[in-house]
């Protein structure tokens, strides 16, 4: 029901952004969704942390469903959030499962969230990506994954396990602290060159791919965020400000970009 409100929402607002009717619009954030299917029937879904947050950033939130006519939605909006979920599956960067989490993986999402990404990159259309969001982005710029972060310390630390990214707190609750490369937008956004967040993955970037950069980085070493430097607003991170914008200005900063980017792309003709 809430999914079919915000599509409404979206489609009269577009409507009205089209009339001659003199009045400011708010810019509408498309957000991808998860995808599952239970005892037979598929099930899209989205957590409300995710939509809550854009709201207070001063966007209207458009749930994107997981179908083949879902770029129609996309083109009626400004921006896009790609969202947290399971993982992606190996075969879209080209290599066999090998600690990626099959029951989590979601390919009818894959599809729907490349063909989001590829539209994103050819109407400049300013996006922000959360973690399984900064993976889907990596990996459909040309990137590759670590499929199990577990997996990838003890191999390359001698058998030891590594800073752990699956927090045993409470997931409103920062557990670790990240660096941030001066320089980036992401450092303009953040004010800061340091700071601690949350962490609920396993999985994390591997190779990034020709023309991102690396914004910050866990204390082990972990990529948490990236960006590609231009004109269009693209950045991803692997934290989950959503669950943390409503206490931590600095995660509300980023919703807050988005949406201010989102808007001027919107008056600028989304060109």
């Amino acid at each position: 029901m809430a999914v079919a409100s915000a599509i409404g929402i979206a489609i009269c607002l577009s409507l009205m952004h089209s009339s001659h009717i003199p009045m400011k619009r708010l810019p509408l954030i498309g957000v991808t969704m998860s995808h599952s299917v239970r005892k037979g029937s598929p099930y899209d879904y989205v957590n409300r942390s995710y939509l809550n947050a854009v709201k207070m950033a001063g966007g209207i939130p458009v749930p994107i469903p997981n179908v083949d006519t879902s770029i129609a939605l996309v083109g009626m909006c400004d921006g896009m959030l790609f969202t947290g979920g399971g993982d992606v599956h190996p075969k879209n960067y080209g290599e066999e499962v090998e600690g990626t989490d099959v029951e989590s993986i979601e390919e009818a999402r894959d599809d729907t969230e490349r063909g989001i990404f590829n539209h994103a990159i050819e109407e400049g259309m300013p996006v922000l990506g959360i973690c399984r969001g900064i993976q889907s982005i990596n990996v459909f710029a040309g990137g590759t994954l670590i499929q199990d972060i577990g997996i990838h310390s003890r191999k390359t630390n001698g058998g030891a396990a590594g800073l752990n990214h699956r927090q045993a707190e409470d997931r409103h609750k920062p557990s670790h602290s990240i660096r941030i490369k001066e320089g980036t937008v992401l450092h303009s956004i953040q004010r800061k060159g340091e700071r601690r967040v949350n962490s609920l993955h396993h999985q994390a970037i591997g190779r990034v791919p020709d023309g991102w950069t690396v914004s910050a980085v866990a204390e082990d070493g972990i990529i948490e965020a990236i960006e590609r430097p231009g004109p269009s607003f693209m950045m991803a991170v692997q934290w989950h400000p959503e669950e943390l914008a409503a206490e931590s200005e600095d995660d509300l900063r980023l919703f807050e970009a988005l949406v201010s980017r989102s808007s001027e792309h919107s008056a600028a003709g989304k060109s």
